[in-house]
């Protein structure tokens, strides 16, 4: 018996998400050869959302063993049966892949080689064989060892990461449940949860791919990183077979613009190394000079062909500070960067725009995906992606919850990105950027919200409940409610009327169908727009987008478009009704500035007249602003943060 209480659990498998029955699977001896494929297919399903869920743990895994790799140190994959497997298969495909020497991503496995075809019993429980397997290695500091364990308790394992942090080497851990012994062992805990297997306890499934997805990741970006690519080309391959000399010469050809003979001429002159071949190719040098220009450039193509700007390079003027703002919606999401001066004043140096980031429509994994891709291109426009953000400010929808504001809060810090972050609602974004800290701000987008603030502080609120319960007057009801219209007018054989024909050309424009040839019926446009899957984009967003021809019908006085604004603002007049009631003026004419924001709003000129003509007697406005910049707001809010 284990004596030390940690290493007792190792033995204890109740509780683990990895050891759990599926209710999915309890019957799947009973089902058909197709139903289990079906099944195992939908299970799968779970697997790629969990390993996003870990974006930012296996990011700074990437990074760890790049610097690894720069300073002349290892990846040694440490695991047992299938997951040990996993790390000996990775391994394996770097020197063919990257051109990297076989010692420099290393694969043990429980039992040693043996293990690899067959089973070992008992090999995973002993400890010392962990040890004994590492010391052959000589372990430096300069190593990261990564060991992999999807039950997250495996004795093997956990001691090869206990000796190696002991070594001083940098540690990861990569588990498949949340209670994971292993993640207490090491410097990066990486744990994609991808739920009950459909055989429990079988982890060569679901956790194997989360596993294998993973570790593709890693060794990917690492080798990214140090310049084993040029573009998404692999250009620092070892051509060892048929295959490999054919893609060189594919490569060196495409690059270079010239025939695949004299690529492959070019290629023997530099002894096959495609590196070379295409800096001697593109910078018209020797094959010498162009290895010691790679020298020089660590390795990057880029770098030794004078493509990348210069390192360091920033725009930024004497007492600037960089901050960043970002104003999140539920259809997209806009991040600025700026720099912002000693009184206070800031310029936009860049800005950047992805999918929205309202955790509550795309989900917290996906929406914090599209506000790193936004942040991450702004600063790279900006070219300060190496700089020092001074503080961000990030206004998401669907951040209200204290529960949701602190996930948020804690995800951006631990992206490391600016010395000061705050979290905010989309709605301060709207009162920062018009420069105010009281009054009614109605914000009609992808969804709705109205609220009444007095000296900075919310007083009442109305709307907000996004687009499952209708978010009325919003963008997705005007998209969802011409689309309505033009199904039951195509239902009853009724002609196209203006409004028909201007949704029908967007689809045909902006659908999955506009890239082919235009011999599609109205009817085959609009199944496609909502039910051909689309990666880069969800239901919600892709409907909301149908109020784009919706107001610009309005906008050429096309009857119908003008009453479905007259409805929409008389929904939205219903919701500021609510809200200045809530705010005990119901007696008296409200007084007091009045914000109109979000991408509906701001782009209707009529909806917005339409909806102050109704607000008559409801409000009595001091002034009216329209704010079309909320992303400004947020960083009017990250200046702010500077002096806090």
């Amino acid at each position: 018996m284990c004596s030390d209480s940690a290493d007792q659990r190792i033995f204890q498998l109740d509780g683990l998400t990895t050891e759990a029955q599926n209710p999915a699977s309890r019957d799947i001896d009973r089902l058909t050869p197709l139903e289990i494929v079906y099944l195992m297919n939908e299970e799968d399903h779970r697997v790629p959302e969990a390993v996003l869920s870990q974006a930012v743990p296996i990011a700074r895994a990437i990074e760890v063993v790049a610097q690894a790799f720069r300073s002349g140190g290892r990846l040694i994959y440490v695991g047992a049966g299938t997951s040990g497997r996993l790390g000996v298969l990775d391994a394996a495909e770097c020197p063919p892949t990257f051109g990297t020497p076989p010692e420099m991503v290393v694969g043990v496995i429980a039992g040693g080689s043996r293990a690899l075809v067959r089973a070992v019993e008992g090999a995973e429980d002993r400890a010392e064989l962990a040890v004994a397997d590492l010391e052959q290695l000589n372990l430096t500091e300069r190593d990261v060892v990564c060991g992999i364990a999807t039950s997250g308790r495996t004795p093997y394992v956990l001691a090869a990461l206990r000796y190696a942090r002991g070594r001083g080497c940098t540690t990861i851990a990569l588990a498949c449940n949340r209670d994971a012994l292993v993640l207490d062992e090491c410097d990066i805990a990486i744990a994609p949860v991808v739920g009950p297997e459909v055989l429990s306890g079988s982890t060569r499934l679901k956790a194997g791919t989360a596993t294998k997805l993973v570790l593709n990741m890693i060794t990917t970006g690492a080798m990214v990183q140090i310049g084993k690519t040029y573009g998404n080309l692999m250009v620092d391959l070892k051509a060892t077979n048929t295959k490999l000399h054919l893609r060189a010469c594919r490569i060196v050809s495409q690059l270079l613009g010239i025939s695949r003979d004299q690529a492959r001429a070019l290629l023997d002159r530099c002894g096959w190394e495609v590196k070379t071949a295409l800096v001697v190719g593109k910078r018209g040098c020797s094959p010498e000079q162009a290895r010691a220009l790679l020298r020089q450039a660590r390795g990057h193509v880029r770098v030794a062909l004078g493509e990348e700007e210069p390192a360091g390079r920033l725009v930024l003027r004497p007492g600037e500070r960089l901050v960043v703002g970002i104003d999140g919606g539920g259809t997209a999401t806009r991040a600025v960067v700026a720099a912002v001066d000693a009184a206070g004043a800031w310029r936009v140096l860049a800005e950047a725009e992805q999918p929205g980031a309202n955790a509550n429509v795309y989900g917290f994994a996906r929406a914090a995906k599209h506000v790193a891709r936004a942040v991450f291109q702004a600063l790279r426009a900006a070219r300060q992606r190496d700089a020092t953000v001074e503080s961000l400010a990030a206004c998401l929808a669907g951040a209200a919850g204290s529960q949701t504001a602190l996930q948020w809060q804690d995800w951006l810090r631990s992206l490391r990105l600016a010395h000061r972050i705050q979290v905010y609602t989309d709605i301060d974004a709207v009162y920062a950027a018009a420069g105010l800290d009281r009054g009614l701000a109605v914000i009609a987008g992808t969804g709705t919200v109205v609220q009444v603030r007095d000296g900075g502080r919310p007083v009442a609120r109305a709307g907000g409940w996004g687009w499952l319960v209708g978010d009325p007057g919003s963008g997705y009801w005007l998209g969802r409610r011409v689309l309505q219209r033009l199904c039951r007018r195509l239902d009853s054989g009724q002609p196209l009327d203006p409004l028909d024909e201007a949704v029908v050309a967007f689809l045909r424009t902006a659908g999955p169908l506009a890239a082919s040839h235009d011999g599609h019926d109205v009817a085959q446009l609009v199944r496609a727009f909502l039910y051909t899957p689309r990666a880069d984009e969800d239901t919600v967003r892709r409907i909301a987008q149908l109020a784009k021809p919706a107001v610009a019908a309005a906008e050429e006085g096309i009857t119908a478009a003008l009453a479905m604004l007259d409805e929409a603002s008389a929904l939205l007049a219903d919701q500021v009704r609510q809200a200045v009631a809530d705010s005990r003026a119901q007696n008296t004419p409200w007084r007091g500035p009045v914000l109109l924001a979000g991408g509906l709003l701001t782009a209707s000129r009529a909806l917005r007249q339409r909806l102050l003509d109704r607000l008559a007697g409801v409000v009595e406005p001091e002034t009216v602003h329209v704010v079309s910049q909320a992303a400004h707001g947020a960083v009017t809010l990250a200046a702010r943060l500077l002096r806090a």
